[in-house]
């Protein structure tokens, strides 16, 4: 075999491995390199002061406090109940307490943006309504710094400041 010859096999090998790695980071695993996704895990206090500064004639009490924690199994549920999960970049599943009240939840991307959609239970199952909510976050050094930024993502709409409790 000459150089050419092994320069062309190198070359197909890398695409081939290229291919084969975007196949496999659809929807079926975690998508690992998304932030949020990888410091959302935990309790969310509302940071009333935050959230009133970024609205102050806010019409709505939002939810006091958020907890995640993260659950393949229940991942895995969501992409195949529900097709639409399939064809997009998921970052996180699992099960999130709004208070006292448990849900299902994936946090995925789509056009550059973090969605989080929590699955409301209802008589038929735990999988229930969907409720799909933006949410960015802004990171501190410290992450039980981070701020958690729920909402938002409708014209007039102002986001809710959370941030991490400490147990």
């Amino acid at each position: 075999m000459n150089k050419n010859m092994l320069g062309a096999f190198g070359a197909i090998a890398v695409l081939a491995g290229a291919a084969l790695a975007f196949q496999l980071s659809g929807s079926a695993n975690p998508v690992k390199d998304n932030l949020v996704a990888q410091r959302l895990e935990g309790r969310w206090m509302l940071d009333a002061d935050i959230t009133a500064r970024l609205d102050p004639q806010r019409g709505f009490q939002p939810p006091r406090a958020f907890e995640f924690t993260k659950d393949d199994v229940v991942m895995k549920k969501l992409v195949s109940e529900y097709p639409r999960f399939q064809s997009l970049p998921i970052h996180l599943g699992g099960t999130a307490f709004q208070g006292t009240e448990k849900h299902w939840f994936v946090l995925y991307s789509e056009d550059g943006n973090n969605n989080l959609v929590l699955f409301t239970p209802t008589r038929e199952g735990p999988l229930g309504e969907p409720h799909y909510l933006n949410v960015n976050m802004a990171l501190s050094r410290d992450a039980t710094k981070d701020l958690l930024f729920v909402g938002g993502d409708v014209p007039r709409e102002s986001a809710a400041a959370y941030g991490r409790m400490i147990k």
